[in-house]
């Protein structure tokens, strides 16, 4: 078989928010090349909603194979590996999206495997991410960015400039360079 440099979670491919991006699978059965397994990764910030849509169509039907069609499963999985969802797609249901919310900041891994149906079994597929922002906390100090201050850098004031650093803990941020005594 082909060796294809996405074949595993380590040398994913990458995704881009928004951006569509194709590939091709293929049980080793006859179809050619041969590329059982694809992975894709995308990053996240903790609070995203990482959505991830698939389509697929079968790629070069065999004319001596009528009614033949293609299988496969496309999974998200975290960045310890962990498989978070699994959807079992063919030609009757080619299409879905699956989605995870991030507890912390890290790569969601899409995967599609080629299974091995009654012929020729290549597939075309497009996936699709998405990532829903609204409740991204990029320094995971417990305040949304859209209400935190200091966005980039953990903190816990509440009473004035939210999640900015507060060593005192009195709720107050920390003065720094231009305002404050």
């Amino acid at each position: 078989p082909i060796a294809q440099a996405d074949n595993d979670a380590n040398s994913a491919n990458g995704l881009i928010n928004g951006v569509s991006s194709n590939g091709y699978v293929c049980s080793n059965d006859g179809c050619a090349p041969t590329d059982e397994t694809d992975w894709w990764k995308i990053y996240g910030y903790k609070g995203d909603i990482v959505q991830i849509g698939f389509s697929g169509s079968m790629n070069n039907p065999a004319w001596w194979c009528p009614g033949d069609g293609w299988e496969a499963d496309f999974s998200i999985h975290d960045s310890s590996g962990s498989q978070l969802s699994i959807q079992a797609l063919d030609d009757s249901s080619s299409s879905t999206t699956l989605s995870t919310t991030l507890s912390s900041a890290g790569w969601v891994y899409a995967k599609i495997k080629g299974k091995n149906s009654w012929c020729n079994d290549g597939l075309d597929y497009t996936l699709t991410p998405s990532i829903n922002q609204a409740n991204r906390d990029t320094d995971e100090d417990g305040f949304i960015d859209t209400d935190d201050a200091c966005d980039l850098v953990p903190g816990t004031s509440t009473n004035d400039r939210k999640g900015c650093p507060d060593q005192d803990l009195d709720g107050w941020s920390d003065p720094d360079g231009g305002w404050g005594p």
